[in-house]
């Protein structure tokens, strides 16, 4: 493409204004800036707000090769705010959690997370490698399917400093967002920040404000327990996943336990088996966790503690008690029997039981759908699901019709009232970067970076509020529609399959498969509709990259059960058949591991 001169002046111009506007992020008003380029204020420097950033730098490298100059002025001027000194999000790692002096015993509320130094992760690599940088183009060699911690983070940071060494100039690092409120009268919002280093607030000013502080930013513990842990005086360490870091190492001879039964426990309770703790008890109070699929604990022994609640301290602080529970489906909650079990000489409980959003610095009207969603669900809108009927399938001989529930768990489907794929309904210029509709998080994170910055720049229409309202809707009637879905989003369904099918019934795992492609469809259509250089197919089909990918991700499940029982005194799910992960972008297949997962020491795997 030939350029005329006053389209190469007005190139310059644009550019000029981003990289002038991308440094000087104090005053982001009006000065020098394209009146058609709006200011966008990310808060946090994790794989979200890493994500939006580098899609921002993508879409400017496709317009320049296209001479696209008014797409070019609409590139939002974006600001990333992180309270940390370096980016990087949960994927850094704590290297001192020990607990000292009084905390010892105590578990402090709403501390912020960081993964722990020696965890792996829970899913293959090849199911979110980066579609413009894959694992060859980092490590120029194959890697096995399950990696370190750091491993990933590396590659996340590589990804987006490899063109561009200069990337994290457009973040403010050591800056607290302390409040975010929107101004009707200016349009804009007027954000509160504070430097730590300097300990200097000031206030800022952007038109849009993306959310982007991640989902898993606050530990969450329940009180319920903290309590009876505290009313008993435990003498133990309590600590929550996210900080367990070198409790496992001193829990060596020792036996602990983890509370929860989903992939953090699963994680820790390998990792402490690997370095020689003595027996790891896991409660399961919901007996629906991963680790109830687990067939395979090497070098130790671990007991779960199916369906029931710990109820008091014993031994002078040193000894547990649990009782067994029952689910009442009137009251909504887990109710205790009379049956108890003791355990002796504990030394350690870790909590493994997920994350909060830290939402603490948005004023109320910005996160009153939260709130409202956590307080009453998915209200099902009565004129649409007035005629509702759930679609027979294999369930249907021994469930009938089961009525819906009157509110449902939406967050399955990826919709959250009052949200609309990101975007703030009442208010379209706040957005948020949530969990995505796959449950692969960097995989999510790139998709919805896109669809936001496609609305921003225009590439995507933002529809009428009641448009937003029944495209949700329709979605969770979608998901309503496939039985492994409707059991996680609708009490009455999930209470009818509990009671009338066998948790080991293999229509179970028939339909699982059904509810994954439904799940990668709507992903396929949201890189589509966010026009993200990489393509899983649509809405209706996928195309061969989705199909392989659909197929990793049910293999990734097989791994954890397909255990022989004579090698469950050495075999993980990470110990699995390599050959089923390969990339959709190279077709490399993931390398096997060096030695058996149990035996390796991560610390022999920092240089590759």
């Amino acid at each position: 493409m030939v350029c005329t001169l006053q389209q190469l002046f007005l190139l310059l111009v644009v550019f000029g204004v981003y990289h002038a506007q991308a440094n000087d992020v104090c005053s982001n008003e009006t000065k020098d800036r394209s009146p058609s380029s709006p200011s966008v204020a990310i808060i946090g420097c994790g794989p979200s707000g890493i994500a939006f950033l580098h899609a921002i730098n993508l879409k400017r490298k496709e317009m320049e090769e296209k001479g696209d100059l008014d797409g070019l002025s609409k590139l939002p001027i974006a600001t990333c705010f992180e309270r940390a000194s370096e980016p990087g999000g949960v994927w850094k790692a704590n290297r001192d959690h020990s607990p000292s002096g009084n905390e010892a015993n105590s578990m402090p509320s709403n501390e912020t997370t960081n993964m722990y130094e020696g965890l792996w992760t829970n899913g293959a690599k090849e199911l979110f490698e980066f579609f413009d940088y894959t694992f060859e183009d980092h490590y120029n060699q194959s890697l096995p399917a399950y990696v370190p911690r750091q491993f990933v983070l590396d590659y996340i940071l590589k990804r987006v400093e490899r063109n561009e060494p200069d990337f994290f100039s457009h973040a403010r690092f050591n800056t607290e967002v302390e409040f975010v409120q929107f101004d009707e009268t200016t349009n804009q919002f007027n954000i509160t920040i504070r430097e730590t280093n300097l300990q200097k607030t000031s206030t800022v000013h952007f038109d849009k404000c993306i959310w982007a502080a991640g989902t898993n930013g606050l530990q969450a513990v329940p009180k319920s327990i903290e309590n009876v842990l505290q009313k008993g005086k435990f003498q133990g360490t309590v600590m929550h996943s996210s900080s367990a870091g070198d409790v496992l190492s001193d829990s060596i001879g020792k036996r602990i336990l983890m509370i929860g039964d989903a992939y953090s426990a699963e994680d820790l309770t390998l990792q402490a088996l690997k370095l020689g703790v003595e027996m790891v008890y896991i409660l399961s109070r919901s007996s629906a966790g991963i680790c109830l699929d687990a067939v395979s604990w090497p070098k130790g022994d671990v007991h779960i503690l199916e369906s029931m609640a710990l109820s008091g301290v014993l031994d002078g602080g040193h000894g547990l008690r649990f009782t067994e529970t029952h689910y009442d489906r009137w009251e909504e909650k887990y109710m205790p029997n009379d049956v108890t079990t003791d355990i002796e000489d504990i030394s350690a409980v870790i909590y493994c039981t997920g994350y909060e959003m830290d939402t603490s610095m948005l004023d109320a009207p910005l996160i009153d759908a939260f709130t409202r969603y956590n307080k009453e669900g998915f209200v099902l809108e009565e004129d649409l699901y007035a005629n509702w009927a759930m679609s027979s399938n294999s369930f249907t001989e021994s469930l009938g019709d089961v009525e819906p529930e009157d509110w449902v768990y939406s967050h399955w489907a990826s919709v959250y009232p009052g949200h609309y794929r990101g975007l703030l309904i009442s208010n379209p210029n706040m957005m948020y970067m949530m969990d995505g509709i796959s449950h692969i998080p960097l995989l999510d994170c790139d998709v919805q970076a896109w669809l936001l910055l496609a609305h921003i720049v225009g590439d995507l229409d933002t529809p009428s509020a009641d448009e937003m309202i029944l495209w949700n809707t329709q979605t969770v009637a979608k998901h309503m529609q496939i039985p492994i879905s409707r059991y996680q989003m609708d009490l009455e369904y999930k209470l009818a399959l509990m009671d009338k099918v066998d948790d080991e019934d293999d229509r179970y795992y028939a339909l699982s498969s059904e509810r994954e492609r439904l799940v990668f469809m709507q992903l396929a259509q949201d890189m589509r509709d966010g026009s993200i250089p990489h393509d899983l197919g649509t809405a209706e089909k996928l195309n061969e990259k989705g199909e392989l990918i659909l197929k990793m991700k049910e293999h990734d499940h097989h791994a954890r059960w397909l255990i022989n029982p004579e090698d469950s005194d050495w075999k993980t799910f990470r110990d699995g058949d390599p050959s089923g992960y390969v990339s959709i972008h190279t077709g490399n297949v993931a390398a096997p591991l060096e030695k058996r997962w149990i035996d390796i020491d991560e610390t022999e795997m920092l240089v590759v």
